[in-house]
């Protein structure tokens, strides 16, 4: 019974240090770093529209957000392509998704598409890829991708 302390504390000094380099890396803490997302129609055009975004990387893994508002939707038709965060495309090995909604006007759920390679998001309606936008909409996005 003495030894029972001794070979615990011998398990201990020969597990615990093990366990410690298997620990993940510390997650960056604190705000996302600002950014003023471009925003384009593949068909037609935004007569008055403003952005703002965030992002923070972690790795290679960019996490992303922006809010898109259309106080004049114009001509704009099919997408909105939002730009992600300078200088950050997503990787050319695979094509990523996010999601958001469209929070002024319909309550929409949207879906977005970053193609692989891509410096932009296309957003469109999630349940059947039409255009969301109209004038007065407000459109929240977030997600994350490989960056290259």
């Amino acid at each position: 019974m003495r030894r029972l302390p001794l070979i615990l504390a011998l398990c201990a000094a020969l597990v615990l240090p093990a366990r410690a380099a298997f620990m993940p890396p510390p997650v960056p803490q604190g705000p996302f770093t600002a950014y003023t997302p471009s925003f384009s129609c593949p068909s037609g055009s935004l007569t008055a529209a403003t952005a703002t975004g965030g992002y923070q990387v972690v790795g290679k893994v960019v996490f992303w957000q922006a809010t898109v508002t259309i106080t004049t939707n114009g001509t704009c038709a099919t997408a909105l392509n939002v730009g992600l965060p300078p200088g950050l495309p997503v990787s050319s090995a695979r094509p990523y998704t996010a999601f958001g909604r469209e929070n002024a006007k319909t309550g929409a759920a949207l879906q977005a598409y970053t193609p692989a390679g891509a410096a932009f998001a296309s957003v469109t309606l999630a349940s059947n890829n039409a255009y969301a936008g109209q004038d007065g909409a407000v459109f929240y996005i977030s997600g994350f991708y490989e960056s290259q």
